[in-house]
C-alpha cells in the first residue's frame, strides 16, 4: 500500500511539472519529427541557439522551408536535410492510406508508384504553386524523382532491359483473330513502349508523369492508359483506383457486384471516418427494401454502410482491370464503355447494365456538425470539388499532422463531443488555418509554435 501511494504522488507530481520546454529541446524534439533523426552533436545549430542568435521556432521553421521544391525541379543532391525532411513527410503521407501495397499484382510495384496519394499531399506541402484543394483536383499524375534514380531491370528475354510486356491478341491479314486448338485466340506478349521502372532511394523531387498507352485495349479515350488520372487528382489516380478496388475483370450491377472498396477508401483516406459514416437510425431508413433480393438492403444495419460507400462507388462503375503480363501478375486499370446515358439511380435489386451507364453516384455522409450531406456527384472533379469544401477534410489532415508531431491520437468525430479538449481546439483552429491558406507548410509552422507542442507532456493531462 506505501509503495502504491508513493507511486501516486510521484505521478500527481510528474504530471503537475509539466512545462514548457527548453529552446534547445525544442529543437531537438522538432528535428526528430522533421528529419526523422536525432540531431547530431556537431549541428551548428545547437550553438546558435544557445547562443540566442537564433530562437528553436526560427531554426525548425528554417529546416521545414529546407525541402521547398519549385515545380518539377528537384532538390539538390547536396540539400541532405532537406530531402530528409521531404522523404519524411512522404512517408507520412503515405501511411495515411489504409491500403499501401498492390497485394496479388506482383509486378506493380515495378510499374507503379504504391503511395501516388503520399506525393500529391507532399507537393501540396512544398510546392508553393501546388495548394491543398489542388489534392483533389485535374487529372495529371505525379511521381517520384527519387536519389538513386531509375531501378534498373532485366534485360528480360528479347526485351530490352527495363521494358515491360502485355498479352496483345493475335490476328491474320484480313483482321480475322489467330485461334488456338482450345478455342481462345493466340496471345503474344509485346512490349510496351516508353516504359521506365519508377525510381529508388529518398524523395528529392516530384514531376507530373507523362501518360502512358496501349492502343491495344480500348478503354478511356479508346485506349487503356496505365497512370494518369480520370479527374479528381488523386480520386480518379488510377494507381489509387487499382490499388484499392481489388476488382478484377469487373462488371458492376449496382448491387452486390460494385467496385464498393474505392468508396469506403475516399472516406477512410480523406476523411479519417470508416463507415457507417451516417446515424444508424433514421439515416439508412430511405434506402431499406424488405422485399429487395439483394441481402443487404433489406436492414437498415447493412444499409448503414453501403448506402455511403456503394453509392459513392457509382463514380467508378465501368472500372475493371486487365492483365498485361503472362509470365507473372502485372496488371493494367480498364475502364468499359459507357453506352447509355443515364441520371442517378440506385436500384435495390440492382442493373445488369449498371457499368454501361453513365457513372455517376451520391456522397451520403453525416458531417462532424451534424449535417447529413446527401448530394448527386456527377463526376471525380465534382466529387474532389465537394471534398476540397469539406471542413471535415481539413480537420482530417489537422488531425493526421497533430498525431505525428505529438504522437496523441485524436479521432476528429471527438471534436464535436469534447469541444472543450485542448486537442479538439487545436484540431479546429488548424483545420480553419489550412483550409483558409490552403498550405499544409503553413499548418506546421502553427504546430510548431503551439502551447501543445512546446509543452512537456504535450499537454496530454489536460
Amino acid at each position: 500500500m506505501k509503495t502504491l501511494i508513493i507511486f501516486s504522488i510521484l505521478i500527481i507530481s510528474f504530471k503537475s511539472q509539466a512545462a514548457i520546454i527548453s529552446q534547445l529541446d525544442l529543437y531537438q524534439r522538432c528535428h526528430s519529427h522533421l528529419t526523422g533523426s536525432a540531431v547530431k552533436p556537431n549541428d551548428p545549430m545547437i550553438s546558435n541557439i544557445l547562443a540566442k542568435r537564433i530562437t528553436a521556432l526560427e531554426a525548425c521553421k528554417d529546416l521545414l522551408r529546407s525541402a521547398e521544391i519549385s515545380g518539377s525541379t528537384p532538390l539538390k543532391a547536396s540539400n541532405k536535410k532537406g530531402i530528409a525532411v521531404l522523404d519524411t513527410f512522404f512517408k507520412l503521407h503515405a501511411n495515411w492510406f489504409e491500403t499501401k501495397v498492390f497485394d496479388d499484382m506482383v509486378d506493380n510495384p515495378d510499374l507503379y508508384e504504391s503511395s501516388t496519394g503520399g506525393l500529391y499531399f507532399t507537393k501540396s506541402m512544398f510546392d508553393p504553386t501546388f495548394k491543398f484543394s489542388d489534392v483533389f483536383k485535374g487529372t495529371i499524375n505525379f511521381k517520384a524523382i527519387r536519389t538513386r534514380g531509375p531501378a534498373i531491370k532485366g534485360p528480360r528475354k528479347g526485351l530490352a532491359a527495363n521494358e515491360m510486356t502485355y498479352s496483345k491478341g493475335s490476328f491474320d491479314a484480313s483482321g480475322k483473330p489467330i485461334m488456338g486448338p482450345n478455342g481462345i485466340q493466340i496471345q503474344t506478349l509485346t512490349a510496351i513502349p516508353n516504359f521506365n521502372f519508377k525510381d529508388v532511394g529518398l524523395l528529392q523531387g516530384i514531376t507530373p508523369e507523362p501518360e502512358l498507352a496501349l492502343m491495344d485495349f480500348r478503354s478511356k479515350k479508346g485506349k487503356s492508359i496505365y497512370n494518369g488520372s480520370l479527374g479528381g487528382g488523386i480520386l480518379g489516380d488510377l494507381n489509387y483506383v487499382m490499388k484499392v478496388t481489388k476488382e478484377r475483370d469487373f462488371r458492376s450491377d449496382g448491387a452486390v457486384e460494385t467496385p464498393r472498396r474505392w468508396g469506403r477508401a475516399i472516406f477512410v483516406d480523406f476523411l479519417c471516418q470508416d463507415v457507417p459514416v451516417i446515424n444508424l437510425s433514421a439515416d439508412p431508413l430511405p434506402y431499406v427494401d424488405a422485399n429487395s433480393t439483394t441481402p443487404f438492403r433489406t436492414t437498415s444495419g447493412c444499409v448503414s454502410c453501403h448506402a455511403s460507400m456503394d453509392q459513392l462507388s457509382g463514380l467508378i462503375r465501368n472500372y475493371s482491370s486487365l492483365v498485361i503480363n503472362n509470365s507473372t501478375i502485372a496488371f493494367i486499370p480498364n475502364f468499359r464503355p459507357i453506352t447509355t446515358a443515364a441520371t442517378y439511380d440506385w436500384k435495390s435489386n440492382g442493373d445488369a447494365n449498371y457499368y454501361r451507364k453513365t457513372p455517376v453516384g451520391k456522397f451520403y455522409y453525416r458531417t462532424i456538425a451534424g449535417e447529413l450531406m446527401n448530394r448527386e456527384v456527377s463526376n471525380l472533379d465534382s466529387l474532389g470539388n465537394l471534398l476540397s469544401q469539406l471542413d471535415d477534410t481539413y480537420m482530417c489532415a489537422a488531425s493526421r499532422y497533430l498525431e505525428h508531431f505529438t504522437g496523441v491520437k485524436f479521432p476528429i468525430t471527438k471534436v464535436a463531443s469534447e469541444e472543450n479538449h485542448p486537442y479538439s481546439k487545436a484540431i479546429k483552429s488548424l483545420a480553419t488555418e489550412l483550409k483558409t491558406s490552403q498550405s499544409p507548410i503553413q499548418l506546421i509552422e502553427a504546430i510548431l509554435s503551439s502551447n501543445i507542442y512546446n509543452d512537456s507532456q504535450f499537454l496530454i493531462g489536460e
